[in-house]
């Protein structure tokens, strides 16, 4: 019974944890959009282009 209780606490630990997403420390999207959205919430704003797709 205990090893049951126990089983059942770890996996439910554990499907928490892999269903969180972890979040990106950037945004994709349209620029625009971006600046308005930020400029709305009196935020700073800092736009960065990579044009090397294969580096990430």
């Amino acid at each position: 019974m205990r090893l049951t209780g126990t089983t059942l606490a770890l996996l439910a630990t554990a499907s928490l944890l892999g269903a969180q997403q972890p979040s990106k420390p950037y945004q994709e999207g349209k620029v625009q959009s971006f600046l308005e959205h930020t400029r709305e919430n009196g935020r700073p704003a800092i736009v960065l282009y990579n044009f090397n797709l294969d580096s990430g």
